[in-house]
């Protein structure tokens, strides 16, 4: 995240309570994995808050980019397959999730072997993948990562859940476009915030009773 240590810690207090209202909404067990997001958003945004603290700490780095890599490409479409989605697009959700494994899988790996490490830039933190790439295999795993985090939303056919996909999707043009250097650490504060949509998303779920 952007600015600094108590402003991370600050997303992650306030993630993590709403969290807890994602909680409180759940009625039936097959939306807990969505109710989960903001309470994960709020531990990554908490471990970025304590690289502020300590830069030199080469772990952090470790655990932020985990959740970046090893889990949200699985744990997005996996929480709408389990919600579930419309029978129309259960099939296309369930292969987002095969390719959401295989990703999150070959990013832990490429983590694990190559390593990273992340630097303290002005009012940001800039974090270095050390794994090999080219332009071809950049935004060959880029397109597979948005495809498995973005295109679940606009495939259970509910409007809320579509403009919160939006909104994510918007968060990750802006930022290429703006911040393209600090990329996985301000995409992921504005995801962060934008999953604060999740109580709305299950409150409106339980009144159409859908």
């Amino acid at each position: 995240m952007c600015f600094s240590a108590s402003a991370s810690f600050t997303a992650a207090t306030l993630l993590g309570a709403i969290g807890y209202i994602s909680y409180t909404l759940i009625k039936k067990r097959s939306h807990s994995m969505l109710a989960s997001v903001p309470v994960l958003f709020s531990l990554q945004q908490a471990i970025e808050g304590f690289i502020w603290l300590n830069p030199n700490n080469t772990l952090l780095p470790y655990a932020y980019l985990f959740f970046a890599f090893a889990i949200w490409p699985t744990w997005i479409p996996l929480c709408f397959f389990v919600f579930p989605p419309p029978r129309a697009t259960k099939k296309i959700i369930q292969w987002l999730v095969y390719a959401g494994i295989m990703l999150s899988c070959l990013l832990a790996y490429l983590l694990y072997v190559y390593g990273a490490h992340a630097h303290i830039i002005g009012n940001h933190i800039h974090y270095v993948e050390a794994y090999p790439k080219s332009y071809i295999t950049e935004l060959a795993i880029d397109s597979w990562y948005l495809a498995v985090t973005v295109l679940p939303f606009f495939l259970m056919h509910n409007i809320y859940i579509a403009c919160m996909g939006g909104l994510v999707l918007t968060s990750c043009m802006i930022t290429v476009l703006a911040w393209h250097f600090h990329f996985a650490s301000l995409w992921c504060f504005y995801a962060a915030l934008i999953s604060s949509c999740v109580p709305i998303i299950l409150i409106k779920k339980h009144n159409t009773r859908a």
